[in-house]
């Protein structure tokens, strides 16, 4: 058994107790007697539902070390990730969603990891993604690194950051795949006046980013250590620009402005061709994502066209734009079903072809 805690699995938490449950029962299939005097898990808990009971259940059943931290004062969810990585005593702490899951073996290649990489300022994981119940894997979406990156792979010195954010920087938003050295994290923390502009959305990419510029160490584990549950919330589900529910996503989300701020303020300076890879890879990947959700949606034609107009003036200077995301803009709506549903059948097809 390890002298202290190596890794800090941190989970925050609001009202999500049968997901939550689901967490942690995925944590405790994990442990064995090497992992359980290796690993803690905290749990900052913003909800006023059965949370605590779950937790107390966990810490009954596997006998690991457990910090919980009820506290109702609603800070929102990027301050309660700054917050329960904090709770951590563990040299990295995981930060995982409380509606994800740890996929088999995943922390015995995070602490793998961690014993070999120490003095890496970031651990980066791969992820499956599923259904909202859990049920369907799904299959066909680009791993970690816009594809490029299969395998493990360390990442040093300042041309290993460039190359990092390069291909990693839009994975940085999604929380669960983050494993950060808990003292750089802290310090990080300490040394930075603006975190209140950027704790809307992306605080802990705009974090990362500048551990990694600051501590140019970080290491890829390809094998996937995370389940990602989708469908818990879209780009659509939250409140509209206007701050009331009328079906139309926030402004800075839907658009991914708050996002390229943080390229443009953070990785720009940094390294200019690593801020147009990202560029390029978040009009491939996320945005136009997001422009086929809005599409799809039921959402007015008036509201869409704000959104519509914001993404043009904030991204026409690029030709990734105009390549993968103008085309769904303009596409007629007929058109962009019957191109869905035939994309539908060719990906069925294919799917079952492979069993």
């Amino acid at each position: 058994m390890p002298d202290q805690i190596e890794l800090s699995i941190c989970i925050p938490t609001m009202n999500r107790g049968r997901f939550l449950a689901e967490a942690l029962s995925s944590i405790a299939r994990e442990v064995g007697e090497a992992e359980r005097g290796a690993i803690e898990i905290c749990v900052y808990d913003s909800g006023n539902d059965d949370a605590g009971e779950i937790v107390g259940r966990f810490a009954k059943k596997t006998k690991v070390k457990v910090q919980y931290l009820c506290d109702q004062a609603r800070i929102g969810v990027d301050r309660s990730i700054i917050k329960v990585a904090l709770m951590g005593s563990g040299k990295f702490c995981w930060l995982l969603g409380d509606d994800d899951i740890v996929e088999p073996g995943g922390i015995s290649r995070v602490l793998g990891t961690v014993r070999a990489h120490g003095d890496a300022a970031l651990i980066e994981l791969n992820k499956y993604s599923y259904d909202v119940l859990l049920e369907t894997k799904w299959s066909g979406s680009p791993p970690g690194g816009a594809g490029k990156y299969t395998l493990d792979a360390a990442f040093e010195s300042k041309d290993g950051a460039k190359d990092f954010l390069s291909y990693f920087f839009y994975d940085l938003s999604y929380m669960s795949t983050q494993v950060v050295n808990r003292e750089i994290y802290s310090l990080t923390l300490d040394g930075e006046k603006n975190i209140g502009e950027y704790c809307e959305d992306y605080a802990l990419a705009y974090v990362v980013c500048r551990m990694l510029i600051a501590h140019p160490s970080a290491f890829y584990i390809a094998e996937p250590c995370v389940g990602n549950r989708t469908g818990n919330e879209t780009a659509l589900s939250v409140k509209s620009e206007e701050g009331k529910s009328r079906g139309i996503a926030r402004l800075d989300r839907a658009t991914g402005e708050n996002f390229k701020k943080i390229a443009d303020r953070v990785v720009l300076p940094f390294d200019a061709a690593a801020h147009g890879r990202i560029m390029g890879y978040m009009m491939q990947y996320h945005m136009r994502a997001q422009l086929m959700t809005l599409k799809a949606s039921s959402v007015p034609f008036s509201k869409k066209l704000i959104v519509w107009r914001r993404v043009v003036s904030l991204y026409w200077r690029l030709p990734q734009f105009w390549a993968y995301c103008f085309p769904f803009i303009a596409m007629p709506q007929l058109a962009f079903f019957a191109m869905r549903k035939v994309n539908q059948s060719v990906v069925k097809r294919a799917t079952a072809l492979q069993k």
